[in-house]
């Protein structure tokens, strides 16, 4: 448990750490863009500021050939990127936490499943005891008849009787039970 305990807090450190280093990045990143979109200094000759991007294919020998894009559209696509890594991260710890919560219930379900199976068993334990009584008592009921019969001159097929009976109404009892 304290393993695991230890294990979610560092998780959550590295997490938080790594959500304030992104938020900073693009707080950086974010303040260089607004410079490079402010007009150009007066003192500068050649400065280039704004949004712009050049392509040059060159001729048909093959010379240079590239893009070249100004400063502020590179500040623009690093904030966009980081913007995308920092969504990712906040949702990654969304799934964890719904896992985590289905876990419990799941595990809760579990807990209240087996105390219904140890009421049921209890419960048929019991109806078992009784049926084991009763049957006990049908069985000394019998006896007393039998030996009622036999004191009074009956006939030994009713004692074959009376054994037959016992043992089908057991059986069904035991059947009922179940």
């Amino acid at each position: 448990m304290t393993v695991t305990l230890a294990f979610e807090s560092l998780r959550w450190a590295v997490i938080i750490a790594f959500v304030g280093f992104l938020c900073w990045m693009i707080y950086r990143l974010l303040s260089l863009f607004l410079t490079e979109m402010n007009p150009p200094l007066p003192g500068v000759p050649h400065e280039r500021r704004g949004i712009w991007i050049e392509s040059n294919w060159g001729g048909l020998g093959g010379g240079l050939s590239g893009w070249r894009a100004s400063n502020a559209v590179t500040y623009l696509l690093l904030i966009c990127l980081l913007l995308g890594c920092l969504v990712v991260a906040t949702f990654s710890l969304v799934k964890p936490l719904e896992q985590q919560a289905q876990k419990q219930n799941k595990e809760q379900q579990k807990k209240d499943q087996t105390a219904e199976r140890m009421r049921s068993t209890d419960k048929t334990g019991d109806q078992e005891k009784v049926g084991v009584v009763t049957n006990q008592k049908t069985a000394e009921k019998d006896n007393d008849a039998q030996s009622s019969d036999q004191k009074s001159g009956g006939s030994g097929s009713t004692d074959a009787q009376h054994l037959e009976e016992n043992q089908q109404k057991s059986s069904s009892d035991k059947k009922e039970q179940h």
